[in-house]
């Protein structure tokens, strides 16, 4: 990976086989997407996740900035790896549509459609001011409804508007808003392996395998599907700004 300067990670992880893989993707400085590695576990557990980025960062992952933007759905297993490994040196991009998801739970259906409005303006808001006090709004209005769902929005807080306070706008920022890079990355990979059945033995000899068969099948998947994986549009014209900001701002400072 050395050859390579990274603006972003994404990391998720996903059940395959009885067990647990973990993926992590990364947004190199040419909008390029890469997978970077695959971990097995029984769960999504902090020290898998964190073994994962060792070996990633081994590899010589190198960031393109003083700091990295990481893309995570809000386990946290995923936020506790990421913080052990590069601290105040990485910036966390909850994702929203995860968290409309989670909010979603405590509310009634007939208030589901305002809630996407609502949360859709906030993350379409070019200014990090006026998006923070529609966060704010958001989270009064759900204070009326449900305090579950108030405590839900603010457990993720305004991380859920790290891109807005990295200055980046359009397409490139709704790419880089959620999750949904992995998570397609993840599904292609799934539908190839759709005709697989038994990941205990095998087809033909029944003989019992070796354990780590949905890693090596999941890996392959991936594989096979990245020269298909395109670059994140707008990146042409927003990632220099990216890359300024990630150097320039400030874990307090506010930029519009």
């Amino acid at each position: 990976l050395s050859a390579l300067k990274f603006v972003a990670i994404l990391i998720d992880g996903t059940g395959i086989g009885g067990s647990c893989q973990v993926v992590a993707v990364g947004i190199t400085d040419n909008s390029e997407k890469i997978p970077l590695g695959l971990r097995e576990g029984t769960t999504e557990n902090a020290e898998v996740v964190k073994d994962l980025l060792t070996s990633i960062t081994g590899r010589g992952f190198t960031f393109a900035a003083e700091r990295l933007l990481a893309v995570l759905d809000g386990g946290k297993a995923l936020r506790a790896a990421v913080k052990a490994l590069w601290g105040d040196k990485v910036l966390i991009q909850r994702c929203w549509l995860h968290k409309l998801r989670n909010v979603q739970e405590y509310i009634s259906d007939t208030n589901h459609s305002q809630l996407w409005v609502r949360m859709k303006k906030m993350m379409g808001l070019n200014s990090y001011t006026a998006a923070e006090k529609e966060f704010e709004s958001l989270a009064n209005w759900l204070s009326t409804i449900s305090h579950d769902a108030e405590k839900s929005l603010r457990e993720a807080g305004l991380e859920l508007l790290t891109v807005h306070r990295l200055g980046v706008s359009g397409v490139f920022r709704n790419s880089l808003s959620s999750t949904n890079i992995i998570e397609s990355l993840i599904g292609i990979a799934k539908h190839k392996m759709r005709n697989v059945r038994n990941w205990n033995y095998h087809p033909k000899t029944s003989d019992k395998v070796a354990r780590d068969k949905a890693l090596r099948w999941f890996a392959m998947a991936i594989e096979s599907h990245r020269g298909n994986m395109r670059k994140l549009k707008g990146g042409k014209e927003q990632m220099q700004t990216l890359i300024n900001n990630l150097t320039l701002l400030d874990s307090k400072q506010k930029a519009a």
